[in-house]
C-alpha cells in the first residue's frame, strides 16, 4: 500500500479499491470535512491490533498501525543501544536490527515521506518505556525514549 503525496493530491497513492481488495471491508469508517475538500479514514481492528488508513480523493494519504506487539527475535533496546541509533541512519538499519516497531505512522509532509516508529516491546526499561524515531524520507531525523534502562 503505497502513501501518496498531499502535494500531489496524493494521486501517487494507492487507491481505495485496491486497500479495500488488500484488506477486505474495513471494520468502520469516518468523513472528515474540511474547508475545501473532505477526506476519510478507514480502520481494520483485529483484537488489540488497529490499522487507520487515511484517503483524500479516494487515494491513501496516511497509514498508522497500532498495538501490534510484535514478538521478536532480535536483541532488545536498552538505553545504550538507543543512544547508538544515531540520526541520518536508515529506517531499514533500525528494522534489520530490532525488527517492525510495535506502532507504525507513515504520511507525507511537504512531499517527504515521513515515518515514526514506536517500540513498546523487547524493551529493557521501567513499566511503559518506550522509544520512538521518526525519519524523514527513511533517514533518521530525531528520536525520544521514556523508561529505558
Amino acid at each position: 500500500m503505497e502513501v501518496g503525496s498531499p502535494a500531489k493530491s496524493a494521486n501517487d497513492g494507492s487507491s481505495t479499491e485496491e486497500v479495500i481488495k488488500l484488506l477486505g471491508k474495513p471494520d468502520s469508517s469516518t468523513t472528515i470535512k474540511t474547508h475545501d475538500s473532505k477526506a476519510k479514514n478507514y480502520s481494520w481492528n483485529e483484537k488489540k491490533t488497529n490499522l487507520k488508513v487515511g484517503f483524500k480523493n479516494n487515494k491513501v494519504v496516511s497509514k498508522k498501525i497500532s498495538n501490534f506487539k510484535w514478538n521478536r527475535k532480535n536483541k532488545n533496546i536498552n538505553m545504550k543501544a538507543y543512544k547508538e541509533i544515531k540520526n541520518g541512519s536508515a529506517y531499514s538499519d533500525l528494522i534489520g536490527l530490532y525488527g517492525e516497531p510495535d506502532d507504525f505512522h507513515q504520511t507525507s509532509v511537504s512531499g517527504k515521506k515521513a515515518i515514526t516508529a514506536t517500540y513498546l516491546t523487547n524493551i529493557d526499561g521501567t513499566a511503559g518505556a518506550k522509544a520512538e524515531f521518526y525519519f524523514i524520507n527513511d533517514k533518521l531525523t530525531n528520536k525520544k525514549q521514556i523508561g529505558l534502562k
